[in-house]
């Protein structure tokens, strides 16, 4: 509001109440002029926010409350001066650490998230009975906002969760949600449509009743419908009608039944209250029907010892409660309907049995897809029961990004020619790594050479001469790439090279039978030896350390698995002040690093409205004096002149062309457990 100007935001304050109801195309054509144009500045500022929230996180090392994170990882806010103006001035203010850390304590765990979750724990204690909450599970993608965690133990630790244990995850959060997508997808497959989420209950559903403007009455009912039944009404506290996560699979469309016993009958009219885990009327976030709470009793009503409650939910997640006088043996009853009210479940219609899924999760920064077919699952299936496959499945989550990734694309492929060229991607992905490791590693030994003069292009035929170049000769000498050396051995070579013969043969129309699984399974597995130990990343944030001259301090990200976010970080403290673009592997407990850098760079073009485009690049080719990388994800990737922003890895590429350089491996470096 600041950076607003001081006439206009009284008027800004309205305006942002009334852009909140603003859901739809129509409702935006319902405002004039002047609020639409706030509105489409308030929305293009929504988007900005939410990228600048995912940039400075993860940029953030040290989650700790007390951290000083002033003016660290600040990301650039144009903020219009005037938004009713639709060419505003522009402000420009940054969003750091330090004041996102502010905003989120103040204005959504103090201000919405801590009462919520007190409110959710009290509601719960029923069925708790008496028993302490032994585990948090953090989930949803505002979950990598780690400071909820620190303020969850800070606040509710000593009072509602002295006894939990809050799980720190070590997955992207958003990445499990896709995960529980993708899962669910393949239960309705298997289940015929069932699944395990459908027409499920969030929380107990529980009601009060008051008589004739009477006291509120909160009475046991016992169901009378024979699938509820087996919820014996002893089992039940009083008020209850379900407890929380009720499955009412078969019963959508069905009345449900209970009888409640009350101390006076409602001869004039009846107040109820269908609650969400709690039995308070006054509770309004719990209350389910807000805009009806009473029915008027039919004049011809006729009272036995108990009342029927009735209520039908529909596919949509309605409920319309009816309540029934005087039915016994002899008598039908009479009946008071009420309004139809949305009770919190999960989607309840049913659905016939489908050989393909199709599921969607939407979210403020990110969106899931899962598509879950047939034949996928007969693949799936097939893969399953070979060893080959398990192997390379298993391997994803050790293997570096530049390689996992392109192994992924290879192990989750259905159709028959596109996992041909994913096999060679995958190939070249594996060799280029091992090649480019085992070359730095060389020129710590040896420079001065011409290996790299020869190599023109990343393809498997070059990237296996030039591993059997620096290996031969060299087994004793190397040093971090030494697990590489046994591809030499005659059993390992002589295979590797009638692989490639068939690649090369394929290359030129021949038809050739390669054994995808067998070659790569072979390569990954050599190359995740040389990672025992070792991790392949980058640094971040490093900084001088205070009151240290010559000290610096930060972190180091492992680039690890097949897809980011990327959890796995060290702290890391040394006398090298490291930059954030270079590629490192490095061997913690040694405390020493490999650079890899000019050959692998990370985050060399950043789009700002697109965090997830942040990419490794890697050397790929050189044509008529410039260089090509190619990105781990698949892109158009990135050509580097001789001018331009990119000169300085232009000359670094042209040097290692001219002349095998020598590197000097860092050592003296401490790294640590990374606390969150």
């Amino acid at each position: 509001m600041k950076s607003v100007d001081r006439a206009i935001r009284s008027d800004v304050r309205k305006s942002l109440e009334l852009a909140a109801k603003i859901k739809t195309p129509d409702d935006l054509a319902e405002v004039n002029d002047r609020q639409q144009a706030f509105y489409r500045h308030y929305r293009k500022l929504l988007q900005t926010i939410e990228v600048a929230k995912i940039t400075v996180c993860n940029s953030i090392a040290n989650w700790s409350l007390s951290a000083d994170l002033s003016g660290l990882a600040p990301f650039p806010i144009s903020v219009p001066t005037n938004p009713y103006d639709p060419a505003s001035r522009l402000a420009n203010i940054n969003l750091d650490a330090g004041l996102l850390r502010r905003v989120f304590e103040a204005n959504v765990w103090t201000a919405k998230i801590r009462d919520a979750v007190k409110k959710t724990i009290e509601r719960a204690s029923r069925e708790l009975k008496g028993q302490d909450i032994s585990v948090v599970l953090l989930s949803g993608g505002s979950s990598n906002i780690r400071w909820l965690g620190k303020l969850l133990e800070r606040d509710l630790g000593a009072t509602d969760l002295h006894e939990a244990e809050i799980l720190q995850l070590s997955e992207s959060f958003q990445e499990i949600v896709a995960k529980g997508l993708a899962t669910e997808c393949a239960r309705r497959f298997y289940t015929e449509g069932e699944g395990d989420f459908r027409a499920v209950t969030y929380n107990r559903l529980c009601l009060s009743l008051r008589p004739d403007d009477g006291e509120i009455e909160v009475k046991r009912a016992r169901p009378l419908t024979p699938d509820l039944a087996s919820m014996a009404a002893d089992s039940l506290d009083a008020g209850v009608l379900l407890p929380s996560a009720s499955s009412l699979r078969g019963l959508v469309g069905t009345p449900l039944l209970w009888k409640v016993r009350l101390d006076r009958p409602p001869r004039r009219l009846l107040e109820y209250f269908f609650m969400r885990s709690s039995l308070d009327p006054e509770d309004l976030e719990a209350r389910h029907n807000i805009i009806e709470t009473r029915v008027v009793t039919p004049r011809n009503a006729r009272f036995a010892a108990a009342i029927e409650v009735e209520l039908t939910v529909r596919e949509d997640g309605t409920a319309v409660p009816r309540f029934i006088y005087g039915r016994n043996d002899r008598s039908e009853g009479v009946v008071a309907e009420g309004r139809p009210f949305h009770i919190d479940m999960t989607f309840a219609s049913d659905e016939m049995g489908s050989s393909t899924y199709l599921g969607v999760d939407f979210g403020t920064s990110a969106s899931s897809c899962s598509f879950v077919d047939s034949t996928d699952v007969q693949m799936i299936q097939e893969r399953s029961r070979s060893q080959g496959w398990r192997e390379l499945s298993e391997l994803l989550s050790d293997l570096p990004y530049p390689v996992a990734a392109p192994l992924a694309r290879f192990i989750s492929e259905m159709d028959t020619e596109r996992r041909q060229q994913r096999g060679r991607d995958a190939a070249d992905a594996l060799l280029t790594l091992s090649a480019y490791i085992v070359y730095m590693d060389l020129c710590i030994i040896k420079n001065g050479g011409f290996l790299f003069k020869g190599f023109n292009h990343r393809s498997s035929g070059p990237l296996w001469g030039l591993i059997k170049a620096c290996i031969k000769g060299n087994e004793s000498k190397l040093d971090f790439s030494l697990p590489l050396t046994s591809l030499l051995k005659p059993e390992n070579s002589t295979q590797i090279d009638a692989w490639i013969a068939g690649l090369n043969a394929e290359k030129h129309g021949r038809k050739q039978i390669v054994d995808w699984v067998g070659f790569l399974s072979l390569l990954a597995n050599q190359l995740s030896r040389v990672f025992d130990g070792k991790k392949l990343g980058v640094f971040e944030g490093v900084v001088a350390k205070r009151f240290y001259p010559g000290a610096y301090t930060g972190i180091f990200r492992a680039l690890h698995g097949p897809s980011q976010t990327f959890v796995d970080v060290l702290d890391y403290e040394g006398v090298q002040q490291f930059s954030d673009e270079l590629v490192y592997l490095i061997e913690p407990s040694s405390g020493r690093a490999l650079p890899l850098s000019p050959l692998y760079f990370w985050g060399l073009q950043r789009n700002p409205v697109e965090p997830s485009s942040v990419d490794l690049y890697e050397y790929d080719n050189e044509k008529s004096g410039t260089f090509g990388f190619k990105t781990t994800q698949i892109s158009e990737g990135l050509v580097i002149m001789q001018e331009g922003d990119w000169r300085g890895i232009h000359e670094q590429i042209a040097k290692i062309r001219t002349s095998d350089p020598s590197v000097a491996p860092f050592t003296a470096l401490t790294f640590d457990l990374h606390a969150h």
